[in-house]
C-alpha cells in the first residue's frame, strides 16, 4: 500500500508520479547510481537533470528514483537529486533494510 509522499512511508511516491500513474500516463524510471558514482564529481546531478528534462521532452513523466533520508523515494526533484553526490552510498536490495 502505497502512502502519499511526506509521509512515513517506507516507500514514498511524488505526487506527480502518483497522478502519472493514475492517468496512466507514460512514466520513465531514472537511477541514481550514475548520478553519484557514474561521472567525474560535479558531473553526475546535471546529468541526472538533463535526463529528466529529455524525459519530459519525449513526453514522458521521469521519476528519479533513490533513497533518500531512510526511505525509497519515486520522483525526486532537482534538489533532492542534488544530495546524491560521490560520497553518497551505494545500495541495492539486500541493503534497502540498513537503509
Amino acid at each position: 500500500m502505497r502512502r502519499p509522499a511526506g509521509s512515513d512511508a517506507v516507500i514514498q511516491v511524488a505526487p506527480e508520479i502518483a497522478d502519472a500513474l493514475r492517468r496512466r500516463a507514460p512514466v520513465v524510471a531514472l537511477e541514481t547510481t550514475l548520478v553519484a558514482h557514474g561521472f567525474p564529481a560535479g558531473e553526475g546531478v546535471a546529468v541526472g537533470i538533463e535526463s529528466a528534462q529529455r524525459v519530459r521532452a519525449a513526453g514522458a513523466v521521469p521519476a528519479t528514483v533513490g533513497v533518500l533520508d531512510g526511505a525509497l523515494r519515486v520522483g525526486l526533484s532537482d534538489s533532492e537529486l542534488e544530495r546524491f553526490t560521490a560520497e553518497a552510498r551505494k545500495v541495492g536490495p539486500r541493503d534497502l533494510a540498513a537503509a
